[in-house]
C-alpha cells in the first residue's frame, strides 16, 4: 500500500502515521496474542512434525502470501472505490481505506490463532491478551476516526457510519474467506474418511 498507489499515480495512503499505528497492532499480537494462546485440545493426537521439514515451506509462504495478497486487494479496492467513485476526496478514501487494513489485520491475528477451530470456537477461548489487543485496536481506530486533532495527524476525513460499515464488511471479506476454505477442506477430509 505504500508503493502502489505511488505507481499507479494516485496519492500516498499510508504516512508515517498510519505505519506506527499498524505496528502498535502487530506487535503486540506478534509477541503476546500468540504465546498466550493456550494450546488446543487435540495437538497429542497429530503427528510430530517432520525434522526434515522446513520451518517456513512452501505451504506456509503460499498461505502467508495469499492472506496479505487478499488484505492488499480489498484495501486497494476501497480505496479506489472512494478515491474514483464520487468526487475525489483523497483523506476519505485514506480514512476508509485505512479502516479496512486495520480491521483485515485484527481478523487475521483470529484467523491464524487456530489452524483446526472456527472463528466462534477461536473466539471463545480464554486469551486474555487476544482481547486487550483487540478492543484496545478498535477503541484507538474509533478515537482515531472521530477525534479532529487526530484526524488531521493521519490526514483523515470524516466518514459516514455507512461507509465505515462498507469498508469493515470488505475487510471481514478479505480475511474470513480463509476460515471458510479450512472449514469445507475438513468436511471433506471427514466424509472421505
Amino acid at each position: 500500500m505504500a508503493l502502489i498507489p505511488v505507481l499507479m499515480g494516485f496519492p500516498l495512503v499510508l504516512l508515517p502515521a498510519h505505519i506506527a499505528f499498524l505496528e502498535l497492532i502487530i506487535d503486540p499480537a506478534c509477541s503476546t496474542v500468540f504465546e498466550a494462546e493456550p494450546e488446543e485440545k487435540n495437538i497429542m493426537d497429530r503427528p510430530p512434525r517432520s525434522l526434515k521439514e522446513r520451518l517456513f515451506g512452501r505451504k506456509n509462504f503460499f498461505y502467508s502470501f495469499l492472506q496479505g495478497l487478499s488484505v492488499l486487494v480489498a484495501v486497494i479496492l476501497v480505496f479506489l472505490w472512494f478515491y474514483q467513485g464520487r468526487p475525489a476526496n483523497e483523506d476519505q478514501a485514506r480514512t476508509l481505506s485505512f479502516a479496512t487494513l486495520v480491521i483485515a489485520n485484527i481478523l487475521l491475528i483470529i484467523v491464524n490463532l487456530s489452524g483446526s477451530r472456527s472463528i466462534i470456537k477461536t473466539l471463545r477461548t480464554k486469551n486474555r491478551a487476544f482481547w486487550f489487543v483487540m478492543i484496545g485496536a478498535l477503541l484507538s481506530l474509533v478515537f482515531i476516526l472521530v477525534t479532529p486533532p487526530l484526524q488531521n495527524l493521519f490526514h483523515f476525513s470524516p466518514i459516514l457510519l455507512t461507509d465505515f460499515v462498507l469498508a469493515a464488511f470488505v475487510g471481514f471479506i478479505a480475511v474470513v474467506w480463509f476460515k471458510v476454505v479450512d472449514l469445507f477442506k475438513r468436511i471433506c477430509l471427514r466424509k472421505s474418511g
